[in-house]
């Protein structure tokens, strides 16, 4: 009976704890410079640096600690718009989710650090002799960013930061009328966002 009341005790302490949270979410916009490798072959390794994309991106974080501050989730919901105007592929969608950490300074100031998993999917179509041919892409890819906020009268908060990463996984899809083939490709690289967002506080 004693470890049972302890027990509660220390889950009712954990529980007020977690209850003592800060979110936040809203809209981002960043220009993203992409360096990668891949190697469609295995043999003949290709380089590509593209125009940068513009990410337009749902954002969100909620905060564990006190104060609007501690560990925490984020997470990003959006669409990729790609700025070469040659690129095949149309506007894709791009998430991502990790952990991460703010620190508030002040009610009116915080820094905040963020880890985790992003993606994306793109697809496209382009005309061949006598058919056309639809492109689509799966990749994952692991990401890092730092950004400092603004937080005004108490519930609009600016973000400005920038994110780095790279791929781990990409998926390719060609589809003909009579073919259809998916495989992986040997790709890495680094791409740099800064970006800017502004959030609605709870």
């Amino acid at each position: 009976m004693k470890k049972l009341l302890i027990f509660a005790l220390v889950f009712i302490v954990s529980m007020s704890a977690l209850s003592a949270h800060e979110g936040q979410i809203g809209i981002s916009f960043a220009p993203q410079w992409s360096w990668i490798t891949y190697s469609p072959d295995e043999d003949i390794p290709l380089n590509e640096t593209t125009a940068p994309d513009l990410l337009l991106t749902l954002d969100g974080a909620n905060y564990f600690g006190r104060n609007g501050g501690g560990f925490g989730i984020e997470y990003g919901l959006g669409v990729a718009f790609p700025a070469d105007s040659q690129d095949e592929f149309g506007p894709g969608f791009v998430f991502r989710a990790g952990i991460g950490y703010r620190f508030e300074f002040s009610r009116l100031f915080g820094l905040s650090l963020g880890f985790g998993l992003n993606g994306a999917y793109l697809s496209g179509s382009y005309s061949l002799i006598n058919s056309t041919e639809t492109v689509s892409t799966f990749m994952l890819g692991l990401y890092g960013k730092i950004a400092a906020d603004l937080t005004l009268i108490d519930c609009i908060r600016i973000n400005l930061g920038i994110a780095v990463g790279g791929p781990v996984y990409n998926l390719n899809t060609f589809s003909m009328p009579s073919v259809n083939i998916s495989g992986s490709t040997n790709i890495k690289g680094v791409y740099v966002a800064p970006f800017i967002g502004v959030s609605f506080v709870y």
